[in-house]
């Protein structure tokens, strides 16, 4: 353990995550769908080094219109916050591929699309990460990667695991022949380097069950930490939480379809939330998810659509790790601290303590879509599209959130 413990700790030198102690942000809704188009992109192949390093990347630009009125008051197009903004970004994706190692780097531009003309952007490292086969016998692999990548990126999820993972993973992969493809992958991650804050997720499941396109996955995520930072605040409050995730899914093609679809729910329940005076003492612990996805991304005409309905409880994941729909653009206090904690109360703002003025971006259902269109082989026009309401409205009141997106991905 102070092994993995002193690697970490290597690792937070470079890349440091901060998850537990920062504010909210919007959640980047264009992950799953540079996903889907990363699938199926060209790629520039160079041979170097006794390996092969592939060059890809994409540019995007869309229109983005945001709705939301809590308690009957509008909030985008007031306060100085627009309701049409517009964003642009690019990113470069680096893979260098070895006999037994590999590495991948991905940097993201995006410009700020709230500032004026010109302002500047910021950058991110999405991932950054070595690899290496420890055994490799074909149907039986073991692997090791070391460095920063998004949750998502490794695990399935469409309601969290918006987190970076800046850690150790390690995965197995074993194929029988007529039963399906096992895999495990699990590891440490830093969630606060400072406080030498630490968790731990895996991931299990088994692909292509009984030569069909049914899979099952079983993950388990460790947030949980009473560790506190050098200032004496305790991170346990916005860090209740141990979550497991069942996700089921199908993959198939009809013959009178002519294109993959797959069928896909999950569902996740945090076993470590409690009953607080911030959540009107619900302990709404669980999170559901269920959509459809068909079409595929290959050449100029193809299209894919996912429609997906969610459902989160307020304790359901962690406010700084949700990946679905969300409430929108939050101007009230979110729940990351905990008045119930005695060493936390002396400095939690009032309103911590009124459910009634809680924001955050769970505690919601509704449903979203996402529609790609290749107009050639390299650019696909995008439409996303969603809707969200409160499941308690005695945590942060009535809440309608509508957003819609029009942009351009080309990708290369």
């Amino acid at each position: 353990m102070k092994l993995v413990k002193y690697l970490l700790s290597v690792l937070s030198l470079v890349a440091v995550s901060t998850v537990a102690a920062q504010s909210y942000t919007l959640v980047d809704s264009d992950e799953p769908v540079v996903k889907q188009v990363e699938k199926n992109k060209s790629v520039i192949s160079i041979k170097n080094k006794g390996g092969n390093l592939f060059i890809s990347g994409d540019v995007r630009a869309k229109w983005i219109k945001e709705y939301r009125k809590t308690n009957g008051v509008d909030y985008f197009g007031q306060n100085g916050v627009p309701a049409d903004s517009y964003e642009a970004k690019t990113s470069l994706l680096f893979n260098y591929d070895a006999d037994n190692s590999w590495a991948q780097t991905k940097l993201e531009f995006k410009a700020n699309p709230l500032g004026v003309n010109g302002s500047p952007g910021t950058l991110k490292l999405r991932r950054a990460f070595i690899g290496y086969d420890i055994l490799d016998q074909g149907n039986n692999e073991l692997y090791v990667e070391v460095g920063r990548q998004k949750m998502d990126y490794l695990f399935e999820s469409s309601i969290q695991f918006d987190s970076i993972y800046d850690g150790i993973l390690i995965g197995y992969e074993y194929s029988w022949k007529n039963t399906g493809d096992f895999f495990v992958h699990a590891g440490p991650f830093i969630v606060n380097s400072t406080s030498e804050n630490y968790g731990y997720v895996g991931e299990t499941g088994l692909m292509q069950m009984f030569q069909t396109g049914l899979y099952t996955k079983l993950s388990f995520i460790n947030w949980k930490n009473n560790k506190a930072d050098a200032s004496g605040t305790r991170y346990s409050p916005n860090l209740r939480y141990q979550n497991t995730q069942l996700v089921i899914g199908y993959v198939f093609e009809p013959q009178t379809f002519g294109a993959p679809v797959r069928l896909f729910s999950g569902m996740v329940y945090n076993g470590a939330a409690k009953r607080t005076q911030t959540s009107d003492y619900h302990k709404a612990n669980k999170g559901y998810y269920a959509g459809v996805e068909f079409g595929k991304l290959e050449v100029a005409g193809d299209y894919s659509v996912t429609v997906s309905y969610q459902y989160v409880g307020f304790y359901a994941v962690p406010e700084y790790d949700v990946s679905g729909i969300g409430a929108g653009f939050c101007q009230g206090p979110a729940y990351q601290q905990d008045p119930l904690n005695p060493a936390n109360t002396g400095g939690v703002n009032p309103d911590f303590l009124n459910p009634a003025t809680v924001e955050g971006q769970t505690n919601y259902k509704g449903f979203s879509l996402t529609a790609l269109y290749n107009i050639t082989s390299n650019l696909a026009l995008n439409l996303d599209g969603c809707y969200s309401t409160r499941i308690l409205t005695e945590i942060g009141g009535h809440n309608d959130y509508r957003k819609m997106e029009l942009g351009l991905i080309y990708s290369y």
